[in-house]
């Protein structure tokens, strides 16, 4: 690819990026006009600069190199080659009028690239930036563009998208917008910038949130309930002139709640619908019974209770998780999981 630069005299080249979806539709006289640039002659330095102010570098996110390997890469691709090639081959025929016209053309990164400047476009040339087609007739691929897998003919004053890559052809062309502003450089700028939510996001998202309210509201259920039954013990069965007989109380009714509470809370219906798995029901087991014949025996701060109090403690547990919390757990999924989804759908 090569951009031509002479030192003819211009306007002030300074193109307003706001008029560029009119640039892309106009006529290539219009263009020209408007970008205060001529096809034949390019930008003059002065103007580069200017509009480099104005516009930037032709990138979206600017990479930085050495620049003695940045120099070097001017001479090496095979444009660069390309032109060193012809660039010989004319000296040595004598054809040093080809020469002069050649040395009128640079070779510089894309990066560099102006609204204004104009570039010479050949096959194999990855389209830099957007540009209107002076002359010529290119065949480009725009699948990375489009996904459009036909490549597409591109005639005088047609706009060539930046990232398309010319297939067949040659071409001039004048180059309407760079870096962020091309086709490319929106979508690019839009992809980083949006944050899509899925509507499966959404919907688990909805029902996450309201699982864990019922989840909360079930808790504060068997929390009370185990207060409740504290209270009772404290009351009637004289827990309040007796620690260890408290602790040990307090112990079974822990026990038992959990061990009832994940029975229950393990089914989002009711919890006979499925049987627990075999692990499930031997590690239950084992808790329950462990706990149950270390407070029929007594420990250090454990006081051994009366059957019927173990007993009273396992019943009004059982009851309170499997019959109460359940029917609470059930409603309130019916209730509320079904509209959380509702809400989610678009």
């Amino acid at each position: 690819m090569t951009t031509q630069k002479t030192a003819a005299q211009l306007p002030d080249g300074k193109p307003a990026a706001d008029k560029a979806p009119d640039i892309a539709s106009a006529s290539v006289p219009e263009t020209l006009a408007a970008l205060a640039v001529k096809a034949e002659a390019g930008l003059t330095r002065a103007e580069v600069e200017a509009r480099r102010k104005e516009h930037g570098y032709n990138e979206v996110i600017a990479e930085k190199s050495h620049p003695v390997r940045k120099f070097l890469g001017k001479f090496w691709g095979i444009s660069a080659w390309m032109l060193e090639l012809i660039m010989v081959l004319s000296a040595v025929l004598g054809k040093f009028a080809d020469l002069a016209v050649v040395g009128a053309l640079l070779v510089i990164p894309a990066r560099e690239l102006l609204p204004g400047d104009i570039i010479r476009l050949r096959a194999g040339d990855i389209i830099p930036a957007d540009v209107k087609l002076l002359s010529g007739t290119l065949s480009i691929d725009q699948s990375a563009l489009t996904g459009e897998s036909k490549d597409a003919n591109k005639a005088s004053g047609e706009v060539l998208s930046s990232g398309a890559v010319v297939r067949r052809g040659e071409g001039n062309g004048v180059v309407i917008l760079t870096g962020a502003n091309t086709f490319f450089g929106r979508t690019t700028e839009l992809v980083q910038n949006a944050h899509p939510k899925l509507h499966i996001e959404a919907v688990v998202s909805n029902v996450v949130r309201w699982l864990f309210v019922i989840v909360g509201a079930l808790l504060g259920l068997v929390i009370v309930l185990s207060l409740s039954l504290l209270w009772a013990g404290w009351v009637h069965f004289g827990l309040a002139t007796n620690d260890s007989a408290l602790y040990t109380f307090s112990f079974l009714t822990l026990l038992y709640m959990a061990a009832f509470s994940i029975v229950s809370a393990r089914e989002r219906r009711w919890f006979w619908m499925t049987m627990p798995s075999k692990t499930l029901i031997a590690a239950l087991t084992a808790d329950v019974l462990t706990g149950t014949v270390l407070t029929f025996v007594g420990l250090l701060g454990l006081m051994p209770l009366p059957w019927w109090q173990t007993l009273a403690i396992f019943v009004y547990a059982m009851v309170s998780c499997l019959v109460i919390n359940d029917i609470l757990k059930v409603i309130l999924i019916k209730w509320r999981v079904p509209m959380a989804i509702a809400v989610a759908r678009p």
